[in-house]
């Protein structure tokens, strides 16, 4: 199942919707419900392909945490030049003794996983001149913010 490739500078909701539809039709995601919500949709300049894989893995892991009849939150926004994709999860977060590995490569608590999600996310993230953050709030769930600078117009 191919994703759809958006025009190098273009909206970062393209990319978005495309993972998301992807997702949803994809039985490794299991039945989790995906929420897109747009606050804005940013323009930005960037290997669409690059980036469509960077949320791909996050959108992924997000669905393999969250059971069956899990959500997923995502939003876009945008604010003094950086845009912000907040991914959130209703799984049972990241355990303590791990959060200091999530990032290393081929470090992975899966069975089918080879441990470069992550890393690979983070480092097409960061290229872009862009952050990655998470946080395991005390309830549960995951939230992994992702911010890229976004193109005057």
């Amino acid at each position: 199942m191919a994703l759809p490739l958006p025009e190098r500078r273009g909206q970062l909701a393209a990319i978005l919707t495309s993972i998301e539809d992807y997702c949803t039709r994809n039985p490794d995601s299991g039945l989790v419900e995906i929420r897109l919500t747009l606050f804005d949709r940013p323009t930005i300049e960037a290997d669409a392909e690059q980036l469509q894989t960077a949320f791909l893995n996050l959108l992924l892991n997000a669905a393999q945490a969250s059971a069956s009849g899990g959500r997923i939150d995502v939003t876009v926004s945008s604010e003094n030049g950086r845009c912000r994709v907040a991914i959130a999860d209703t799984g049972p977060g990241i355990p303590a003794e791990t959060r200091d590995k999530i990032f290393e490569p081929f470090f992975t608590t899966k069975h089918r996983g080879t441990g470069l999600g992550l890393p690979t996310a983070r480092r097409v993230i960061e290229r872009h001149h862009g952050t990655i953050e998470f946080a395991c709030p005390p309830g549960g769930g995951t939230t992994v913010t992702v911010t890229l600078p976004v193109n005057a117009k």
